[in-house]
């Protein structure tokens, strides 16, 4: 019966939960910052502002990303245009074919980037570092520092008591993609538990909307699937 009650207690109130491993914690962001650009360039963009200035070497991690998803927006209008000319050829010869092929042209850029995000993300589990096969350095390594001196010089109140920057990461990917929001939530969740920040019901919140966007979208995955598993017989 006290087991219960402690297990309880300990979902209610975070000081009561184990504290996390801090290094773990980093591991974590610094691999999902990397792993994300699978989704695009948001993931990056959104943690290297929103950590840049909270937390040096996830903003580093996220601004190695962020580059690397800035550059492949480069290499995808390279594509684009390409598509463009050689679909122009291909349809004035009347290969038709050729033109709906060329249209998968523009997937390459997110295949590449898919590829190395994936890589580079286990790499920094691993403990090594991301490899990126080539970068752009739209973002240079000293803008977040002179951010900070900046933000030093004009006197920004760091108040305490505002939340950990990760508990509105957790809360706006709950909103926009699911399964970011389950790894935010708990991270952010871990970091409060750790260092006593404010934030718990913004970092509950974006993993309870995370959870719930999962088991919505996996319901209608299903749904699809056995909607087409009984079409299918009826079709022949």
């Amino acid at each position: 019966m006290r087991t219960g009650t402690v297990c309880v207690m300990a979902l209610a109130h975070p000081a009561l939960q184990s504290t996390p491993s801090a290094t773990r914690e980093a591991r974590i962001l610094a691999t999902t910052a990397h792993a994300a650009g699978v989704l695009g360039i948001v993931p990056s963009l959104a943690m290297y502002l929103v950590l840049r200035d909270d937390d040096e070497p996830t903003g580093e991690h996220a601004r190695l990303a962020l580059n690397w998803q800035l550059t492949l927006g480069v290499l995808l209008v390279a594509a684009v245009i390409a598509d463009f000319v050689l679909s122009s050829v291909a349809f004035r010869a009347g290969a038709m074919q050729a033109v709906s092929l060329l249209a998968w042209l523009l997937l390459l850029p997110w295949a590449i980037g898919a590829v190395f995000a994936v890589w580079s993300g286990i790499r920094v589990w691993r403990g090594s570092a991301p490899n990126y096969p080539w970068s752009i350095p739209f973002i240079g390594s000293g803008v977040a520092a002179k951010r900070k001196e900046l933000l030093a010089v004009i006197g920004r109140d760091d108040d305490s008591d505002q939340p950990t920057p990760l508990a509105a990461l957790a809360l706006w990917f709950g909103i926009i993609g699911g399964p970011l929001g389950i790894v935010f939530g708990h991270v952010a969740r871990a970091r409060i538990r750790r260092t006593g920040e404010a934030g718990w019901g913004t970092a509950t919140a974006g993993l309870g909307i995370g959870y719930a966007e999962v088991g919505v979208g996996a319901i209608i995955a299903i749904s699809i699937l056995l909607s087409m598993a009984a079409v299918g017989p009826l079709g022949n």
